[in-house]
């Protein structure tokens, strides 16, 4: 991995933002529609381009760019089986959420409080991070909530959660297991990488940038 990218591997905004790259890679959308698309902040638009800028400055984005269109590539061969935009509209229904952990909860009792069962259960049925999630169940990136939620695993769930993605597969239109993990793509460094799989993202059919992340602070 360049070293600029190399020192913040778990920053969601910059994942965030690569996953818009990923999404604009081989597309004619501007950024505004990609971001909106995705469901991210519409700030993302502007943002991404200054990622760009500090990315070309340190002479990483040419290794980067050429990683994305090998990703893109890869995904067209073997796409997942997963439909994220549904995903992410039925994870915008909190009454959905709510019921599915609450069907999870009554199989599996927990003393978990249901917002954290509902963050995590979301952030499992989209891949995304809940710095973007919908704003009652969001935690800022800035809060020191955030890093709280962070520390959390959600291991001891998840047979709550397997029973809650089964009761939304029963009653909405999600399909496919519940996490997808890409293990035969190539990763964002160099061909032949034996970097461990990326993580589901938020970009439509795409898993994200996850291990991909700026080392210095970004002008945004």
């Amino acid at each position: 991995m360049p070293a600029v990218l190399a020192d913040h591997a778990h920053s969601a905004l910059v994942r965030s933002l690569l996953s818009m790259a990923l999404a604009k890679t081989g597309s004619t959308l501007d950024w505004t529609t990609i971001a909106d698309h995705l469901q991210l902040l519409a700030t993302h638009a502007h943002r991404i381009g200054r990622l760009i800028a500090h990315l070309d400055r340190q002479g990483s984005w040419p290794v980067l760019a050429a990683a994305l269109e090998r990703l893109t590539t890869g995904l067209q061969q073997h796409p997942p089986p997963i439909n994220y935009p549904a995903r992410r509209a039925v994870g915008h229904n909190l009454d959905l959420l709510t019921a599915a952990v609450e069907t999870g909860r009554h199989r599996h009792p927990t003393t978990v409080p249901t917002e954290t069962l509902q963050r995590q259960l979301w952030e499992r049925l989209t891949g995304g991070d809940i710095a973007y999630a919908p704003l009652p169940i969001r935690i800022e990136l800035t809060s020191p909530n955030y890093r709280t939620f962070r520390r959390l695993h959600g291991v001891r769930e998840s047979d709550l959660f397997h029973v809650a993605h089964h009761h939304l597969r029963k009653t909405t239109d999600v399909t496919g297991p519940l996490i997808w993990r890409p293990q035969l793509l190539p990763d964002l460094t160099t061909p032949g990488s034996d970097q461990a799989p990326l993580r589901p993202s938020l970009a439509e059919h795409h898993p994200t940038c996850g291990q991909v992340a700026v080392a210095a602070p970004l002008p945004m």
